[in-house]
């Protein structure tokens, strides 16, 4: 972060940081994800400190359909202590993924002894698609001490007025730092790509018998699907990418060397071809 133009307001925010849920709500290309970061950086020298990366599309700590929990580390550097997989780039028609997922992280570091949970979050606002009513299930969900909004103009306004007259968490209203750059649609969908790519590198071939693996989400599965190998506590131990199937054996392209904690399998909703870009499924 040193290499940062850190905005004054977000010095002043550290001195807000209380104990418990903290999350942070914007539009797309507000600095979300860059404010987590440098709040976790700092605030991890006086406490157990955990921040969630929620941005399933534009995630920079996991590979895109997936939350993660990461524990800071000296400078920037992070270490994930578990994965969710929501299997789509857009909460749209995912939003109880999305919502489960960030809840089971926020147990996770509960559960770890985390004293403040930083949770970033997507750019997914718009009241008529259903951002209002996704925002407001995380803050009755996950119970935040303090709403740390990111605002261009008002466009928050909607989600955060009726909340304004509660007690139950504070909000910050914080404006977006001039450092923040405006990303096009090819931009992110190139940004995905690539991180598709680092992470599939070392995949290879695996084999699973359906008679050993229960199979949930989108389906039934279609050959280049996206789908997440569960693991026993229910979080994702890694993606795959259906190759062949029959009724007896899913043939899997993933990085993983044993499939000895795979519990289950849940179907994402895109495919990615076989140079690695999105193709959407049909609903």
């Amino acid at each position: 972060m040193e290499s940062v133009d850190i905005p004054p307001q977000w010095r002043l925010l550290e001195r807000k940081m209380a104990k418990g849920v903290v999350l942070v709500i914007g539009g797309v290309d507000t600095g979300k994800s860059t404010l987590v970061r440098y709040l976790a950086g700092r605030l991890r020298l006086d406490r157990k400190v955990v921040w969630i990366d929620g941005d399933i599309g534009q995630t920079t700590t996991g590979p895109p359909t997936t939350q993660t929990l990461n524990i800071p580390e000296a400078g920037a550097s992070y270490r994930p202590l578990a994965r969710w997989f929501v299997g789509a780039t857009s909460p749209s028609g995912h939003m109880l993924q999305t919502i489960t997922g960030l809840q089971r992280l926020v147990q996770k570091a509960i559960g770890w002894g985390a004293e403040t949970i930083l949770v970033d979050t997507t750019g997914f606002i718009a009241p008529n698609a259903g951002g209002l009513t996704l925002k407001w299930s995380k803050f009755e969900l996950l119970a935040p001490s303090i709403v740390v909004a990111l605002q261009k103009e008002n466009e928050l306004e909607p989600i955060l007025s009726p909340w304004r007259k509660c007690a139950r968490f504070s909000i910050a209203d914080v404006p977006v730092a001039s450092m923040v750059k405006k990303s096009s649609a090819s931009k992110r969908r190139a940004f995905r790509h690539s991180h598709f790519k680092h992470y599939f590198q070392q995949s290879r071939r695996v084999s699973l018998s359906v008679d050993n693996v229960g199979i949930v989400g989108r389906s039934p599965l279609q050959k280049r699907q996206l789908v997440g190998m569960i693991d026993r506590m229910g979080f994702l131990a890694a993606l795959g990418i259906v190759e062949e199937m029959d009724r007896k054996e899913i043939v899997l392209r993933m990085p993983l060397t044993s499939t000895g904690e795979i519990d289950m399998l849940r179907a994402g909703s895109l495919m990615l071809d076989e140079d690695l870009n999105e193709i959407a499924i049909a609903r």
